[in-house]
């Protein structure tokens, strides 16, 4: 594929460490979810926000070919293959949205692979991690996999086992 000469100088400076953006910038990313107001959180020199945004595409869109991967090679297995399932069993979650109010989100798993003539089924949720994130950098300069490793853990917590399931997590870091 090819690439603009200056999208490769930015993503190769991104992937340097090195500024990418001007100082005093705000983010402008919109939800695609029915929610129009604007990220605008301000944004970092070195573009970590822009590609961690969770109001942008780009989560999106990697979380997206995250759960392709182990899809098309379970489908190739012999599985039915579900994307995006709605499990009551693993009950509801309370998130606080950007504007304060308080939201339940249902457990969705991101893909459910299913009726193998001769294997178990199996459920597995996909998380997308960034080693620059605040919360996690001190852990990530220290130890390779740690935002992985957190988002593992964030699972393991979220989705406990119940019911004769488990979920399984496959977390990679960007």
């Amino acid at each position: 594929p090819r690439i603009d000469n200056d999208k490769f100088v930015v993503a190769f400076r991104w992937r340097l460490g090195l500024p990418v953006l001007p100082a005093g910038l705000r983010c402008a990313h919109h939800a695609t979810s029915g929610d129009a107001e604007a990220c605008d959180a301000a944004l970092d020199i070195h573009g970590d926000h822009a590609a961690t945004c969770p109001v942008g595409p780009f989560i999106s869109a990697r979380h997206a070919a995250l759960n392709a991967v182990p899809s098309s090679a379970w489908k190739e297995a012999g599985y039915a293959v579900l994307l995006e399932q709605v499990l009551p069993e693993f009950g509801l979650r309370e998130r606080t949205r950007r504007d304060g109010t308080v939201a339940a989100d249902v457990a969705r798993i991101d893909v459910e692979f299913m009726c193998h003539p001769c294997a178990p089924d199996r459920l597995l949720d996909g998380t997308i991690r960034h080693s620059g994130a605040q919360h996690v950098v001190a852990a990530a300069a220290l130890r390779q996999g740690a935002a992985a490793g957190e988002g593992v853990r964030d699972k393991a917590k979220r989705y406990t086992p119940i019911a004769g399931k488990s979920v399984y997590a496959c977390a990679v870091e960007t």
